[in-house]
């Protein structure tokens, strides 16, 4: 494929220059302003430059007259076509069709396919496509060093912006919530044997969870070895009167019931179950084998109940983690624990903008 670099005074004279250059069927893949000329670093001028190529599709070419306003959409199908979006933003936006994808380096081909087989969202490889894609046009050959370090940049960057980590709340009542079949009641245990073997407070359980079988016995299993009581409400007020005899404590944890999330008014009931959000914080617990749209209607149904974080689980049972990143980043709420395994307290590791990315990183080198 031929492709020429192009350096102009505006565009319209880029594109002429394009043109003879390679024809009408040209196409921009990208282009930036830049300084150029001048001496001694003083007198620059102001410049266009466009990375151009022929293209395989004219007649796409010729339809598309004026520029797309749509915000792009880039999936798993073969050829591509990268335009400027519109005059005034051609030096920063790139628009994507799906009509002369391939176009596209190998490189970042592969990329795409690995974040599909990894489960990110469509708007996310976007992002993540740009990005290299405009790194890559700076750099002109970049490594496969210099490529994992661009998505690294990318993903610290998105998950930057959201404080993650266990929520600093002055609160003693620490509540997970999610559906049944995510590891709550074990989470809930390495909570509190973490606070009373690493943190030296002394701990109180509260359970819910009347319907599944064995739940309480469990709970009151690990409440025995922390030599922590246990308290079974059934009731709103069943809950008052458990948090006073436990108001000594310096951490009440709650066990909720799963059952079927998808029944609104479970979800009801167990809103009036909680107390008040302002003496308590809250965590959804989610599984990270579960499907990005199985975790988005889990945290739909449960959104009526006011969340600070997310906990993820079995992170020992998947290799894949782009769900994960995809609820992070549209709900711009933070991942306070990772957990992996049954060992308590050990199994289970504050969550930090660092240590999501490594695990971005992870399943990178498995598919890449």
């Amino acid at each position: 494929m031929k492709t020429k670099k192009i350096v102009a005074g505006s565009m319209p004279e880029a594109m002429t220059k394009v043109r003879h250059e390679l024809g009408q069927n040209a196409v921009i893949l990208h282009s930036k302003k830049v300084q150029t000329g001048g001496w001694l670093g003083f007198f620059k001028k102001p410049q266009i430059e466009v990375l151009a190529t022929i293209d395989p599709y004219p007649h796409v070419s010729e339809k598309r007259t004026k520029p797309i306003k749509e915000k792009p959409t880039l999936r798993p199908t073969k050829g591509m076509e990268l335009r400027p979006s519109t005059a005034k933003k051609h030096a920063t936006e790139i628009t994507w069709s799906n009509q002369a994808r391939n176009q596209l380096p190998d490189w970042l081909q592969s990329v795409e396919k690995r974040l599909v087989q990894n489960g990110f969202a469509s708007d996310q490889i976007d992002g993540v496509c740009q990005f290299l894609l405009k790194n890559w046009y700076n750099r002109e050959k970049p490594d496969s060093s210099e490529l994992m370090d661009w998505e690294r940049i990318y993903f610290e960057g998105q998950l930057g912006k959201i404080p993650h980590g266990p929520a600093k709340l002055q609160h003693k009542i620490v509540v997970l919530v999610g559906p049944t079949g995510v590891g709550k009641t074990t989470t809930l245990a390495k909570l509190a044997a973490d606070a009373t073997v690493n943190q030296k407070q002394s701990v109180g359980f509260i359970t819910f969870d009347t319907y599944r079988i064995g739940a309480i016995e469990q709970l009151k299993t690990y409440g025995e070895i922390l030599d922590a009581p246990v308290m079974v409400a059934y009731s709103p007020e069943d809950v008052t009167q458990a948090l006073e005899k436990l108001k000594d404590k310096d951490k009440v944890f709650i066990d909720t019931a799963g059952r079927n999330y998808r029944e609104e008014g479970f979800v009801e009931e167990l809103s009036r179950m909680l107390p008040d959000e302002k003496e308590c914080v809250t965590y959804l617990v989610l599984s990270l084998t579960s499907k990005h749209d199985d975790m988005e209607q889990i945290y739909q149904n449960f959104r009526k109940i006011p969340i600070n974080r997310f906990i993820f689980t079995k992170k020992d049972e998947t290799s894949s983690y782009g769900a994960m990143f995809n609820m992070v980043d549209k709900h711009q709420l933070g991942v306070a624990y990772v957990t992996m395994g049954q060992d308590v307290p050990e199994d289970i590791v504050s969550s930090s903008t660092k240590s999501i990315t490594n695990l971005l990183a992870q399943s990178r080198k498995l598919y890449g």
